[in-house]
């Protein structure tokens, strides 16, 4: 379990004044306890959420005590994306959370490795409920029985705690492999499109030049068939 530690923090002090000095601001809250504004060094949290991400409790000591949180939000900056307020969440140990959990693809697939296909990743990531302390790090995909281009991998397929509900929906496909001539065409596609609109403007182009030069033309043929104006004799 990650550790993390932190204090109180002073809301009279602007949070970009504590950002400036490496610490970041934040907030726990959880039904059994009251929002407490808190801060903490922001390379030490950087190490904690690397280790838990958002489904791990994290052993977060405030003071001297000591509580099981998740990471429930994180506040990024749009260009850098460094953390700019994090809220934690400290549920009921004795009930149970809703937590998204990542999937880790494991295993060789005969349709990829002898058939050249490409292992498409339909979902990354799968929603649960489960008890707090058993939260699994990740739920394991095992990508060998996709042995044909027809097989597929779905929810139901997958096996987790006794503990753990899946609260997707269990016919969702979470991994398959595609042919190669597919991957290719997928990837031929926006070019051929280019290519045609390029063409389809150069077309038209020519169109109206054409149409433009018999303009022209007719023009040219009304006047000699009316003849050259008559000038002006000097007096």
């Amino acid at each position: 379990m990650a550790n993390l530690t932190a204090e109180k923090r002073d809301k009279e002090k602007s949070n970009n004044a504590l950002r400036e000095q490496g610490q970041l601001p934040a907030v726990v809250y959880g039904p059994e306890r009251k929002d407490q504004a808190i801060k903490m060094q922001t390379k030490e949290f950087r190490k904690a959420y690397h280790q838990a991400g958002r489904s791990s409790l994290i052993d977060l000591k405030v003071g001297e005590k000591r509580d099981k949180v998740l990471i429930y939000d994180i506040q990024k900056h749009p260009v850098s994306g460094d953390p700019l307020h994090v809220d934690f969440y400290q549920p009921s140990l004795e009930g149970k959370v809703e937590v998204e959990v990542p999937l880790n693809f494991t295993g060789e697939s005969n349709a990829v490795e002898n058939l050249n296909g490409t292992l498409i990743r339909d979902i990354t990531k799968l929603k649960v409920e489960s008890p707090p302390r058993e939260i699994p790090d990740e739920i394991e995909v095992d990508i060998s029985p996709l042995e044909e281009f027809s097989d597929d991998l779905q929810v139901k397929d997958l096996e987790v705690p006794a503990e753990v509900e899946i609260l997707e929906d269990p016919e969702t496909i979470v991994a398959s492999v595609v042919p190669p001539k597919e991957v290719e065409e997928e990837l031929e596609q926006p070019i051929e499109e280019e290519i045609e609109e390029i063409e389809t403007v150069e077309e038209a182009e020519e169109t109206e030049e054409i149409e433009q030069a018999e303009e022209e033309e007719e023009i040219t043929e009304q006047e000699a068939a009316e003849g050259e104006p008559e000038q002006e004799k000097p007096q």
